[in-house]
């Protein structure tokens, strides 16, 4: 405290009993002491890994000042502070002594730095409950050593991490008072910390997530939650009807496991818990809970409302999630369907951004990769992404992630693997093993870095995407081929090269690269009782699957017939060649809307975009795997003496020769007009016997090498039988049989 300008000190009325008054106050601070950890006097110890000894605290005062005679106390985890120099007169003191008295002269506004030890250390944990303070005077009560606390920093000696910085502002951090307010705690008025940026506060990875009945949900903390490492936690439940279980398998949750871990993403800079850990993510995944249901039950859809309003999703979580995860885990549905479309999945489910569904029950192919690749396809969701990383393009060539429709699936294949795999594998191959031998070569990730922007209408085919390693980037030329190229190098976007991009950077091409997605008529009838695409085509739209899409012109010219669906009338023009695709960094962008992290409670992104379908998925891999087999056959020269073609003409009518598909299926540069009768043709000669004529390729000895890259498709085996030349051209027999 301090005097009035001019005062004197003097001595009390009852200045009579001043030795029974220091007395006491002796005594009092002798009974204060020993409340405290007993401690023995030691050299300070340097910190192991996830321990706090030494630290240095540096005191601001405010208007009152903090007098010699004042004792202060600090203590960690129950622990007392030994202070190094605890008289404040620059030296340090032998033994130190756990409080700081002296050298503060009463000094407004004045900043102090005290080093201290702990001996023992105590764990880094005790940071949780922040460091106590407490004030302690020993002068009678009219002289009492009121004084403010300014500002306050506590820097870790051995590590040089910032436990506490609160610097000047306008309020005081404390006013210590001689008879109230004496103790003060650093987590006063402060929320708890966070210190990796999840969302996840350091206490509730450490020491669980707090039940209304005063107990804890300790998941976390037992599965190793790391507070310096980002953690993405997500319970999942699964239905099981005693029969068919729609539990994810444990090669699955491997692999996404391993994705989010080897994720380009840093840990917090420094970790006052441990050693900073390695770069990446924490994916915990709790598989908790079989949810019991008959078959029926199973089979229903998800998003099936109830009388009550409520859909079957919403009464499964609300029986099985606790409430105390809400806002802190994901929540994960595997079922069946959720609707009709028979779709992958769907994600903010029941409108909760953090809550998705897995429904693959009613597919065919739930392999490991694809079980993966959905899963963490709707999580991404549930983490902001969007089917075009920062927008809802699908399938744009220069966005490498499993958030694309392209790679959910199969995964984003190395295009180095997948030329090095083609050699360890035989002539005598079927489809299955070409597609487990991409899968093989790819990854389930999202993308790493932001690829160039494409302006589709000036291509530059020397600078592809720019993609800083060599994954596989796929796109679609403009008579709708899948292609296949090297993301790290040039590519031939309009294909015109066979494959060889121009090294011109100053030609450009004007290439419709998403025209297959730019729907003019689809087969959905809209009344509902037929399928089947009945709606004849303009001669300016182009077939694809079994829809109409917009031709080079980016234009819609397609009336639909009352059957179909008119996605677009004639006349409407989609953006084409006008619009840029922009490339984009997921992992650089991803969001964590949960507890404390400022993206909790936000909107997540609303895709508008159905999700994928069995149907859908199978010819998408299909394409990609035949592009990739077909970007390591040789290449065509100016006289061929080598090719391929689609067989694709199985139903071909009986002794009459059928042109293979004109527009893309043969390799040998016969593709201009004026050779247009003399191409790949295939004739069926009886029950499941087929000649495929392939021209220019015929050997001058009469023997051609075969090989028949994919000989089981859509429940067909076929293989070559025999070969013979023809003039110049080879025939090929070919048996087929179904599997019925």
């Amino acid at each position: 405290m301090r005097l009035p300008p001019g005062a004197a000190r003097t001595r009390s009325p009852r200045g009579r009993s001043r030795a029974a008054a220091v007395l006491v106050a002796a005594v009092l601070v002798a009974a204060v002491l020993s409340g405290l950890s007993p401690v023995a006097p030691a050299a300070p110890a340097h910190a192991d890994a996830g321990q706090v000894c030494r630290v240095a605290f540096t005191v601001t005062t405010g208007g009152d000042g903090l007098r010699d005679d004042s004792l202060e106390t600090v203590t960690l985890g129950g622990a007392a502070f030994l202070f190094e120099d605890w008289n404040g007169d620059g030296a340090d003191d032998t033994p130190p002594k756990p409080f700081h008295q002296g050298g503060t002269g009463d000094r407004p506004h004045t900043t102090f730095t005290w080093n201290a030890h702990l001996s023992p250390c105590v764990p880094a944990t005790a940071l949780l409950d922040g460091f106590t303070f407490h004030h302690l005077t020993t002068v009678p009560d009219w002289q009492a050593d009121n004084w403010d606390l300014k500002a306050l920093r506590i820097v870790d000696r051995d590590s040089g991490f910032v436990y506490v910085d609160r610097p000047p502002s306008g309020a005081l951090l404390h006013r210590f008072y001689k008879n109230s307010d004496q103790t003060w705690n650093t987590n006063e008025g402060r929320p708890d910390t966070d210190t990796d940026g999840d969302g996840l506060t350091d206490r509730i990875e450490l020491r669980g997530i707090p039940r209304p009945d005063g107990t804890r949900d300790t998941w976390l903390p037992e599965h190793g939650a790391d507070p310096c490492r980002k953690t993405i936690a997500v319970e999942i439940d699964w239905l099981d009807d005693g029969q068919d279980s729609d539990r994810p398998s444990a090669g699955a949750m491997a692999e996404a496991r391993h994705m989010f871990d080897s994720a380009p993403v840093n840990p917090a800079g420094l970790c006052p818990y441990g050693p900073t850990p390695r770069p990446g993510i924490q994916l915990l995944t709790d598989e908790s809970t079989a949810i019991r249901v008959t078959p029926a039950e199973r089979r229903r859809y998800l998003f099936t409302e109830g009388a009550d309003g409520r859909t079957d999703f919403d009464r499964y979580r609300a029986g099985n999630f606790p409430d105390a995860r809400n806002g802190l885990f994901f929540y994960s549905l595997w079922g069946y369907q959720y609707s009709d479309s028979g779709s992958s999945g769907h994600s903010h489910a029941g409108g909760r951004s953090t809550d998705f569904i897995v429904t693959l029950g009613s597919w065919g192919d739930t392999s490991d990769r694809v079980q993966s690749g959905t899963f963490v396809h709707e999580l991404g969701h549930a983490l902001g992404l969007d089917h075009g990383g920062g927008d809802g393009v699908n399938h744009k060539p220069n966005y490498l992630s499993v958030m694309s429709y392209t790679y959910q699936l199969i995964g984003v294949p190395d295009m180095s693997a997948w030329e090095a795999a083609v050699g360890r594998v035989g002539d005598d191959v079927d489809a299955d093993i070409w597609s487990d031998t991409v899968r093989s070569v790819s990854s389930i990730d999202y993308s790493r870095e932001k690829l160039a922007d494409l302006r589709l209408a000036r291509l530059v085919e020397s600078r592809g995407v720019g993609a800083g390693t060599d994954l596989l980037a796929a796109w679609r030329d403009e008579k709708l081929v899948q292609r296949v190229g090297d993301a790290s190098k040039g590519i031939d976007w309009n294909w015109s090269s066979r494959g060889v991009p121009d090294p011109d950077p100053s030609h450009e091409v004007g290439v419709s690269l998403m025209s297959w997605t730019q729907v003019c008529v689809s087969p959905e009838d809209p009344a509902g009782s037929q399928d089947g695409l009945d709606s004849p085509r303009h001669s300016e739209d182009m077939p694809f699957g079994n829809q109409i899409v917009t031709g080079p012109d980016d234009q819609c010219s397609t009336p639909a017939l009352d059957g179909d669906t008119q996605v677009q009338p004639p006349g409407f023009r989609y953006p084409g060649k006008d619009q840029t695709l922009s490339g984009f960094d997921d992992w650089e962008a991803i969001s964590f809307p949960i507890g404390v992290s400022p993206d909790a409670g936000a909107p997540a992104p609303e895709t508008h975009e159905p999700e994928l379908t069995e149907e859908e998925g199978e010819r998408i891999v299909s394409d990609l795997v035949d592009a990739l087999v077909a970007s390591v056959a040789p290449a065509a020269s100016p006289s061929p003496r080598w090719g391929y073609a689609y067989m694709d003409q199985a139903t071909a009518p009986l002794n009459v020769e059928t042109a293979l598909n004109p527009t893309f299926q043969w390799t040998t540069g016969r593709l201009d007009a004026s050779t247009a009768g003399h191409r790949a043709t295939v004739r069926r000669t009886g029950t499941g016997a087929y000649e495929v004529r392939l021209p220019d390729v015929a050997s001058p000895t009469g023997v051609a090498h075969t090989t028949a890259y994919r000989t089981l498709y859509r429940g067909r085996t076929c293989s070559v039988v025999g070969q013979e030349p023809s003039g110049p051209d080879e025939v090929i027999r070919v048996a087929c049989f179904d599997h019925t």
